[in-house]
């Protein structure tokens, strides 16, 4: 009788954890960055492939470009940052901050502050041009999401300290 009641208690505990930990794993922040897309386009490498979605995306950000001097303006990095937030009449900024390979630890930003801020959102950022033509290859960046001034969300790539 001792036996079983012990067994009881024990099997009475691990289903009281079991539930508990359940109900914090499905618990989800209302606004977060859920996923950074980055892509490089180089006009050096000439995508040969069978894969029509891979060629497509190389046409999609070449896209526009009639000559070599528009072609040049388009290369660089390409970031598209996914996000969500359940409030929509909060101030929400979304920044980015990356670091050039010629500059070393300098860090370059920019900021948007978008106009309609839905259930779930999609904001793009570039450095092309200029900026990747004379400072170089982006190295390390980082996305971050305010809302009302408070850090709520951060996605980095890994070579971000």
């Amino acid at each position: 009788m001792k036996l079983l009641s012990g067994t009881l208690t024990l099997l009475a505990a691990a289903v009281m954890l079991l539930g508990n930990s359940s109900c914090a794993s499905s618990k989800q922040e209302k606004s977060a960055i859920t996923k950074v897309k980055y892509y490089h386009l180089d006009p050096s490498i000439q995508l040969r492939t069978l894969d029509r979605m891979i060629s497509f995306e190389q046409q999609h950000y070449r896209h526009g470009a009639v000559d070599n001097e528009q072609l040049l303006e388009k290369v660089g990095h390409y970031y598209t940052v996914f996000w969500r937030n359940d409030n929509r009449d909060s101030d929400v900024k979304l920044r980015l901050d990356y670091r050039h390979q010629s500059t070393g630890p300098k860090e370059y930003s920019f900021e948007i502050q978008p106009d309609q801020v839905k259930r779930r959102n999609t904001t793009h950022f570039a450095v092309i041009g200029d900026a990747y033509q004379k400072l170089g290859a982006v190295t390390a960046w980082k996305a971050s999401l305010y809302i009302n001034g408070e850090l709520v969300g951060e996605k980095k790539s890994f070579l971000w300290e």
